[in-house]
């Protein structure tokens, strides 16, 4: 209320007109919008008593927050058919070949009957008061769907491929406009944001009553005007570090055990799974520093889940719970995936939690059963790439991450 009073208070020193929205709490306990407005009486041209009313606006203001919701859907419903429809237009410029230009036109006009769809449903003036899209339900091939969307974005992709792997067609009950739009969202996306790939994966299956799409962009690729052997390390390194092909995947060897730093002489040797160790200033890397939340986490009491508590689906990549975690719980994965005859692996698989330090005075008082887990930071302080061309410096995340939709 502080508000509303220090209008009521410029209000009388002005004279002028009180006008302010404001929530008030309901005897029920809930809050509801109302206008609190007043005009001065004047007698004598001094003002003798203010007149006024205090309104519940509430319902008009849902309607009115509604409507800003609707628009902003309308909006983003409208933008893809129309970016499409550009770039249909864009290529039927530049291409000579009758037969592309055919299915350009065609494809083109698909998305103009789509746009007309759409803003058909957008002037129903019942649907703008409500608030909300309608859905056209009406039964349709999944699978036709999905490669249709797929072949409407492949064509305006030149820099990906976008690979469509089917699975059983299904008969669905939906709304086929609203759904094509839904994957042309997920696949344009996955090619916005992995530009230095060439690839995205599109896979699906059915699943009792689901039907679950994956869409997969790879973050593999090398990023540009940087050469295999300029990802180096910021400390010394073995001679034989850079010895291997240059078709190799940029994994900056993140994924590889990088020999500098992991193992019996190197910075992130067995030490490092150890609490007390890590946490105590005895333990240092020459030039960097170790800080929790940057270049580690820990996970205390620690277990790897039985085979009953998950389910793994390794087609569309993705790993089902069968016990929601709570706010508290944390699930750590390490996993390992394969580019022609080349398996790399994200993450150090464990058969349970590592035991944190013993600290004691003497040994018959050393007894620590807590099981702990510490998780490197993919990105951290310890290993960066630097491009000796540019001279700048970046974490080897960005370089190796992939996005799941």
């Amino acid at each position: 209320l502080h508000g509303c009073l220090e209008c009521w208070i410029k209000s009388l020193q002005s004279g002028e007109r009180y006008l302010y929205e404001f929530r008030l709490q309901m005897a029920s306990g809930e809050y509801l919008w109302h206008l609190a407005q007043a005009v001065p009486y004047t007698e004598n041209n001094k003002t003798v008593l203010w007149l006024g009313t205090n309104t519940n606006i509430d319902l008009q203001k849902r309607n009115d927050q509604k409507k800003d919701e609707f628009l902003s859907i309308a909006s983003h419903e409208l933008k893809t058919p129309l970016t499409s429809i550009k770039a249909f237009n864009q290529l039927i410029q530049r291409t000579s070949d009758v037969s592309k230009l055919s299915s350009f036109i065609q494809k083109s006009a698909e998305h103009i009957f789509r746009l007309e769809k759409l803003i058909n449903d957008l002037l129903d003036v019942t649907k703008i008061n409500a608030g909300k899209m309608t859905y056209t339900m009406e039964p349709f091939s999944f699978k036709k769907m999905l490669t249709n969307s797929v072949e409407s974005v492949q064509h305006t992709a030149a820099t990906h491929k976008i690979e469509l792997e089917a699975g059983d067609d299904i008969n669905f009950n939906g709304d086929q406009l609203r759904l094509e739009q839904v994957v042309h969202n997920f696949l344009t996306n996955a090619i916005k944001y992995s530009p230095d790939a060439d690839k995205v994966k599109v896979n699906y299956k059915i699943e009792q009553e689901n039907i679950i799409v994956a869409v997969q962009d790879l973050g593999e690729a090398q990023l540009p005007g940087l050469a295999d052997n300029e990802v180096v390390n910021t400390f010394p390194l073995p001679a034989d570090f850079f010895q291997r092909p240059a078709s190799s995947p940029s994994d900056n060897r993140n994924n590889k055990y990088d020999p500098a730093l992991i193992g019996a002489g190197g910075y992130l040797n067995s030490s490092i799974r150890e609490i007390a160790t890590t946490n105590s200033s005895s333990f240092s890397v020459p030039g960097a520093s170790l800080n929790e939340g940057n270049d580690f986490a820990k996970l205390e009491n620690a277990r790897k889940l039985t085979a009953t508590e998950f389910s793994f689906n390794p087609k569309l990549g993705y790993i089902s719970l069968q016990q929601r975690l709570s706010n508290d719980e944390v699930l750590a994965v390490a996993y390992q995936y394969t580019i022609g005859d080349d398996v790399y692996q994200v993450g150090e698989f464990a058969n349970d939690g590592v035991e944190s330090t013993i600290v004691g005075e003497d040994a018959g008082t050393q007894t620590v059963s807590t099981q702990s887990l510490i998780l490197k930071m993919l990105k951290g302080n310890l290993t960066v790439v630097n491009n000796t061309t540019t001279g700048f410096t970046t974490p080897v995340w960005n370089l190796m991450m992939k996005n799941i939709y």
